[in-house]
């Protein structure tokens, strides 16, 4: 089981979604693609039964989501002075640092039935 990538909604939802897919998307490791496309492409020796989608839903400060952001390899990829402190400028200009963020995160399973 696994988490792909989060979601964040209400006012910094739009800024959020091009700063994951087109600002950092470059600097996550070429693995990074089986997160974003649920495992689906990962070669599995048995039938895969349907998994219910879920989710996990969290409600974060925004600092929170801008430690989270600063952790992932990508962040640390692309270097400090860059799209990282773009959108966290960005993000403390749209709310304050205590404000609540809603954000889900789609999880993923591959369970298999072995006959």
């Amino acid at each position: 089981m696994s988490y792909g990538p989060a979601e964040v909604a209400g006012v910094l939802g739009d800024r959020f979604a091009r700063f994951y897919h087109d600002e950092i998307a470059p600097f996550w490791p070429p693995e990074r693609v089986h997160v974003e496309n649920g495992y689906r492409d990962l070669p599995f020796p048995f039938p895969r039964p349907v998994v219910p989608q879920r989710e996990i839903a969290a409600e974060w400060p925004l600092s929170g989501l801008l430690g989270y952001v600063r952790s992932w390899s990508a962040a640390r990829a692309c270097g400090t002075e860059s799209a990282v402190t773009a959108f966290n400028d960005d993000a403390l200009a749209m709310l304050p640092p205590g404000a609540p963020v809603l954000i889900r995160f789609p999880l993923t399973a591959i369970a298999g039935r072995v006959a």
